[in-house]
């Protein structure tokens, strides 16, 4: 399992890099929430968000730019350091949660994980990611499956990894 974890991207690794978090604990599906074609994408995303760090750990920097692809998805470009990285992304909506499935580019497996993301009245891009920790004994092989499982378990704690709850803040032009 840590090994899988290793692989799945540089991209995840960035976003819980921001968390400073080894263990990542996120879940890493074969399968999608659903099709891309599924929601429109949110021009709010459009753009470059940088983290928020706090007081405690002031080199947690980096950014996260989406751009539309086309229109029903993202590529996301992710700095941080001297490394940079992309990935596709595209939204379904669970519930009342809009999910981005994140898809990283540069791997071969290109499996997904998932973050609810939401934002604030205050202009900043909240980001929850789906943690592992419900997934231990069900695995969905296909993603009418895995939609149903999330959407029985939105209101489960255990659905989001508190530890990866990221927020940011779009950079002024």
């Amino acid at each position: 399992m840590i090994r899988q974890n290793i692989k799945i991207s540089f991209l995840i690794i960035m976003l819980i890099a921001f968390q400073s978090c080894f263990d990542l604990g996120l879940y890493i599906s074969e399968v999608p929430l659903g099709s891309p074609t599924g929601q429109k994408p949110d021009k709010d995303l459009i753009g470059i968000w940088e983290r928020i760090s706090d007081k405690s750990t002031p080199d947690d920097s980096g950014s996260i730019e989406f751009t539309l692809f086309n229109e029903h998805e993202y590529v996301i470009r992710v700095h941080g350091g001297n490394e940079k990285n992309l990935a596709r992304a595209f939204i379904v909506k669970v519930g009342k949660f809009f999910f981005l499935n994140i898809q990283e580019l540069s791997e071969n497996e290109r499996k997904f994980v998932f973050c609810s993301y939401k934002i604030s009245d205050s202009k900043d891009l909240v980001l929850n990611f789906v943690s592992d920790s419900l997934f231990k004994e069900y695995e969905p092989k296909s993603s009418r499956k895995l939609f149903k499982f999330i959407r029985k378990n939105l209101d489960n704690p255990e659905l989001f990894d508190k530890e990866t709850k990221i927020l940011l803040v779009k950079k002024e032009n």
